[in-house]
């Protein structure tokens, strides 16, 4: 529902903002053709961003300042390298400035949502041979790519005035603790794939960081004005934050949380859900959905086979598929392949009892329900 609501926020506040000329769809569609291979400077603020390009300007060298800005030894040696970049790949000042500088020069100061960055633009790769016909083909889809990105630029300048004087206190004892857990859980590597992803953690990834934090999720991590932000919050919010902020820290981690709870709280006062009657249609969408995946993992997780089950298969097919196994070599691959069957078999026996009953069936087993995997239908357990 929160999800939502920062949607509808977007909606009302955000994309009103945004227009595409039809010479930055062009200029853009003739970018996405090509790469850069970059190198970058970063500051955290822009007067820091500022002090190194003038220094740059003075002569001195791109390499020593990167052993001078960098703490992590990998960019520290490779001058701050990022390789091989296409234009899509960037936050949308980074891109425009990086696609539209020269080549072996350096860019000015450019602020994207981590921080400040000078990009020196190494090398370059252009396709020649664009026609009319490519670019009507493409279009529709660079305009909306634009148009999310301007939007995202708008966004964050938007939260980020939004966060001006307002008094946000974290408890570093709760702090610790829950960086320290998700440390240990979100140790899979970002990939291109994530960002199409409506959910950026596994469900393997939320359920384990649930059972890790769940005795701290009524504390107050963060109190931001006078609301507090607790641990339970923040759980929910994390399948909603990009997992490259997830993986690159904690501190990244928070500082998205924070906005997205600001955003959220704004959204309530604005009474989007009011207003746009998708909010709460999508929400219930949803619960319908996650219903509909508590029942068939739990038909699933009920699904038996006996052992005289597995071998009458064996038996029925030795001759065509089992000439040359023993049963016992066999076993457990012929169970797999039963248990599945038998799985596809249950959910949809179960849709067609629920089809002749009114109005719900409970799918219980007397040795299976436990309150862990209980399911909740309509208000019953």
């Amino acid at each position: 529902h929160d999800k939502c609501l920062r949607d509808a926020h977007y909606k009302s506040v955000i994309a009103p903002q945004v227009t595409v000329d039809s010479q930055l769809v062009k200029k853009v569609y003739a970018f996405t053709t090509q790469r850069r291979k970059l190198k970058h400077l970063f500051a955290e603020n822009n007067e820091q961003a500022e002090r190194l390009y003038q220094r740059l300007q003075n002569g001195e060298d791109w390499d020593k300042l990167a052993e001078e800005v960098y703490t992590d030894d990998i960019m520290k040696n490779n001058s701050g390298e990022l390789g091989w970049v296409h234009w899509d790949q960037l936050e949308f000042d980074m891109a425009m400035a990086a696609f539209t500088q020269p080549h072996k020069t350096f860019t000015k100061p450019v602020k994207s949502s981590y921080g400040w960055h000078i990009l020196y633009i190494d090398n370059y790769e252009i396709n020649p041979l664009l026609s009319e016909d490519d670019f009507n083909l493409h279009q529709n889809d660079i305009r909306l790519l634009v148009t999310q990105r301007l939007g995202d630029r708008i966004a964050s300048d938007y939260i980020n005035k939004m966060m001006t004087g307002i008094d946000i206190k974290v408890r570093p004892d709760i702090m610790k603790k829950v960086g320290q857990h998700l440390e240990q859980t979100l140790t899979r590597k970002p990939n291109v794939f994530d960002k199409m992803e409506n959910f950026q953690l596994t469900e393997q990834e939320q359920r384990k960081i649930e059972g890790d934090l769940w005795q701290y999720r009524n504390e107050a991590i963060v109190i931001i004005g006078d609301n507090e932000m607790t641990v339970s919050w923040l759980m929910g919010s994390l399948a909603y934050i990009p997992y490259e902020a997830l993986y690159k820290s904690f501190k990244t981690t928070l500082d998205f949380a924070i906005r997205d709870f600001v955003i959220t709280k704004e959204a309530r006062q604005m009474q989007l859900d009011g207003k746009f009657s998708e909010v709460n249609e999508r929400t219930g969408i949803f619960a319908e959905y996650s219903k509909q995946i508590m029942v068939r993992r739990k038909l699933v997780k009920n699904t038996r086979l006996s052992d005289d089950e597995i071998y009458n298969y064996y038996e029925a097919n030795r001759d065509e598929l089992f000439k040359s196994v023993s049963f016992e070599e066999t076993k457990e691959q012929i169970k797999q392949i039963l248990l599945a069957k038998k799985q596809r078999e249950n959910v949809s026996k179960f849709i067609q009892n629920l089809r002749q009953q009114n109005p719900i069936c409970l799918l219980y087993t007397s040795d299976a329900a436990d309150e862990e995997d209980s399911v909740d239908l309509g208000g019953r357990r």
